[in-house]
């Protein structure tokens, strides 16, 4: 068991990283209660219309505008802009403006643990390309996959320079 520190600092550029998108901060392996971490949203980038079991999922735009979907709705969240899905409710986001740089985004989960699903993907990944997939992984961190990603519910596609 990770016993719990009494205070943590963690600077600018330090945390540990997963699939070279998400900062974190703090997190269940690092002994803390909550998941807080820094991501660069690229054009499109998102996950799947999902829902967490006892996790509440937070987000506080710093830099662009992010489009992010909580039940049925659909919203544009610029910097300072903040929202929050609690367990059970669907949810997802993307980068849905391909004229503007990767989208900065804070992300405060509570209670901590999705970190353990990003370590898990990134040693399975490195070590046998998880060959039954993602969802053991999402079914131990109590996540399930319930809709489409943003860029495929509104039908956009990359277009790259010079297509």
């Amino acid at each position: 068991m990770i016993k719990k520190p009494q205070a943590r600092i963690v600077r600018k550029n330090e945390g540990k990283t997963y699939a070279n998108q998400w900062l974190f901060k703090e997190g269940s392996l690092t002994g803390g209660d909550f998941d807080f971490m820094v991501g660069n949203i690229d054009y499109l980038v998102g996950p799947p219309l999902h829902v967490h079991q006892e996790q509440t999922d937070s987000f506080f735009v710093l830099e662009g505008a992010l489009t992010i979907q909580i039940g049925d709705e659909l919203f544009k969240l610029r910097p300072g802009d903040f929202a929050t899905a609690r367990p059970g409710i669907p949810h997802t986001f993307a980068n849905t403006d391909q004229n503007q740089p990767p989208v900065k985004l804070a992300n405060f989960m509570t209670p901590s643990g999705i970190d353990c699903y990003f370590n898990d993907i990134a040693m399975a990944s490195e070590v046998e390309r998880y060959p039954r997939g993602r969802a053991q992984f999402e079914e131990a961190a109590g996540l399930r996959v319930v809709g489409p990603t943003l860029a495929e519910k509104l039908g956009l596609q990359f277009i790259g320079k010079g297509e």
